[in-house]
């Protein structure tokens, strides 16, 4: 929590920094931030303490539940990852190439 209460980097591109939110990959980033009604483009210090730790849990939470799912070969339901149309407010959802690395986020 700490090093993303002061990371000057958008939310997106701090939780994919292993050295601060190790294991997090594309799929894990964009359905915990949707989750946690995180835009990936936030600053991540102006993010305040409780939706960060939401948003902990929620990263948390889905990477368990999908691992869970693998296991036993099923597909786990994504909100956002690769889906076109948003399941709450029925607008369409972008992918973006963005940050140092150009990674896609929705």
């Amino acid at each position: 929590l700490k090093k993303l209460q002061v990371d000057d980097r958008e939310i997106f591109e701090t939780i994919m920094d292993q050295e601060v939110m190790p294991g997090v990959g594309n799929v894990i980033k964009c359905e915990g931030l949707f989750h946690s009604k995180v835009h990936p483009k936030s600053i991540s210090r102006h993010i305040p303490s409780d939706i960060l730790h939401q948003l902990i849990q929620n990263l948390q939470r889905f990477a368990r539940d999908w691992y869970q799912k693998r296991k036993v070969r099923k597909d786990i339901f994504k909100s956002v990852y690769g889906v076109e149309v948003c399941i709450t407010c029925r607008q369409g959802i972008r992918l973006v190439r963005s940050g140092i690395l150009q990674r896609i986020t929705y």
